[in-house]
């Protein structure tokens, strides 16, 4: 069963707070899965640098929480499941 499946009537809502969060000036979204932790920020009063590091310490969170193995920056999921297979 897939989330959009699971959340059933509740996906409207989870579009329409996605889309206030693109009209704050100071958000953070993040879009995670068994493999990636996918991140969009803004504002707070931090540089660049600082959200990268914010969004490495929760990709790292996420997967010590979940035991998930993180995929390469670029790497398909598909190509993710490959390469375990071969190794």
């Amino acid at each position: 069963m897939t989330l959009r499946q699971r959340l059933g009537p509740d996906v409207q809502r989870i579009y329409e707070q996605v889309d206030d969060l693109l009209d704050s000036e100071d958000a953070i979204l993040i879009l995670a899965d068994a493999h990636r932790a996918i991140h969009y920020a803004r504002g707070f009063g931090l540089s660049a640098c600082q959200h990268e590091l914010l969004a490495v310490e929760i990709d790292r969170s996420i997967r010590a929480l979940t035991q998930a193995e993180a995929v390469e920056i670029g790497q398909s999921v598909a190509a993710y499941e490959e390469s375990r297979k071969a190794a």
